[in-house]
């Protein structure tokens, strides 16, 4: 099978990993990866905790460990609209379409055809396939790390096959999450009711949470958060929500506004809506220099058992969440905000030198597949996290492509098959090493 091939099999295999709606992979892809590295010479290994499976392949013995790692998980493609049929490939203009064509099934197949025939003489490669990524890889990426250290066996240097725009990335943020809760309170107010209207506005076609920039890209639930500062209050919210790290295409909300006649107000929701400005506006001291900063942008609004729900993805190059916590307990506190908080996720950034050998050797692979990579920051988080802070050397790379979590994600196919001999060249040279 072929790059394209393998990326037409993943992409059938339904792996939308959606937990807010119950809804996750189908580890029918573990029987599909697991044959092809078996015949390949690898031992298998499975993983799995909850909904949520992971395949280790190991091949060859001693040092150095290399490991590469990707993902089969993606986001959700429900109420977006597609020009293409997400659930299979469609090659069109030197472009491939699908869901997870470019996060992460493209990289997924690259690292499957990379490893036919590799030559293992010397050292131990390890294959991991996780399918947890996307709701934070507590129960892919994490697992095995703490299996391969508990083991001895943490690898030197990390592939991450889970980058784009063939960047030799070796900064990440961290990703965390803010869950907002405020109990419903109606009551009649004297005013008008208004609803009001917003939709995202971001660079290229791609949702992703971690790719929005303040300032340049419009946030609907942001824009509607400065309206309800200077509205009497908010009696609704809705909007075309799909998961925490998914900025919504649109969010409407009925505003009330000073007026003749009569409306009805709910004090929690009008709290919990009003908190988000100050809280997206984070104002946090970074242990590490990010380009992107720290983000926070809030992409989910449900209702449970009498409360109004809002989570906010948060990237940060930080350790841990207590700075998070101590910024978002100041904003609730001396805003006067009716509104419960909790703050989650974590695992660390990942950051390697520019003069780690893995760098070096990536520069060097990159060059003799007839690529023009640079080094730089990417901004999403990825499993490299987990990985990065135990002193593995990691990077995170992948191919070109757009609709990163949006309609029509595509990749590039030169740029795939590209990616393929790249992994092949670097895991050859970090053997050797």
């Amino acid at each position: 099978m072929d790059v394209l091939d393998l990326l037409d099999t993943l992409i059938r295999i339904n792996t939308v990993n959606d937990p807010l709606n119950g809804v996750y992979p189908d580890k029918s892809w573990v029987d599909f990866v697991g044959a092809y590295v078996r015949s390949l010479g690898f031992s298998v290994e499975l993983f799995e905790e909850g909904p949520y499976a992971s395949l280790l392949a190991v091949k060859g013995s001693g040092e150095p460990i290399v490991m590469a790692m990707a993902h089969v998980d993606v986001v959700p493609y429900r109420d977006q609209k597609w020009a293409y049929p997400p659930d299979r490939l469609t090659l069109m203009g030197g472009k491939a379409y699908g869901r997870g064509a470019l996060d992460d099934k493209g990289n997924v197949a690259a690292l499957l055809h990379a490893v036919r025939g590799l030559h293992v003489g010397r050292g131990t490669v390890v294959l991991a396939i996780t399918s947890d990524e996307e709701t934070g890889g507590r129960h892919g990426a994490r697992l095995i790390r703490d299996a391969l250290a508990s083991r001895g066996q943490l690898p030197r240097y990390l592939i991450n096959a889970d980058g784009n725009s063939e960047m030799i990335c070796i900064r990440r943020r961290a990703a965390y999450s803010v869950t907002l809760r405020a109990r419903e309170d109606v009551r009649d107010v004297r005013g008008r009711a208004v609803k009001a209207r917003a939709r995202a506005l971001m660079a290229g076609s791609t949702r992703h949470a971690a790719y929005f920039v303040p300032g340049a890209h419009v946030h609907p639930v942001i824009a509607l958060s400065a309206r309800a500062a200077s509205a009497l209050g908010v009696s609704q919210l809705r909007g075309a929500w799909v998961k925490a790290n998914v900025v919504p295409e649109w969010v409407e909300a009925v505003l009330v506004e000073g007026g003749k006649g009569r409306a009805e107000v709910d004090s929690g929701l009008t709290d919990l809506l009003r908190a988000v400005l100050p809280i997206t506006r984070m104002s946090i001291g970074q242990h590490m220099y990010s380009q992107f900063g720290a983000v926070s942008t809030p992409n989910v609004y449900t209702r449970v058992d009498g409360r109004h729900v809002v989570m906010l993805d948060v990237r940060a190059m930080v350790r841990d969440a207590a700075p998070i916590r101590e910024y978002v307990r100041l904003v609730i506190d001396e805003g006067g905000y009716d509104v419960d908080y909790e703050v989650g996720g974590g695992g660390g950034y990942l950051y390697t030198s520019p003069h780690a050998r893995i760098v070096r050797e990536a520069v060097d692979a990159c060059a003799h597949v007839g690529g023009v990579c640079r080094i730089g920051e990417l901004p999403g988080a990825s499993d490299s996290r987990y990985f990065s802070p135990l002193g593995v050397e990691a990077m995170d790379f992948g191919p070109r492509g757009g609709g990163l979590h949006g309609p029509n994600e595509y990749v590039e196919v030169d740029s795939l098959e590209r990616a393929a001999r790249f992994y092949r060249r670097l895991m050859e040279t970090l053997l050797s090493a």
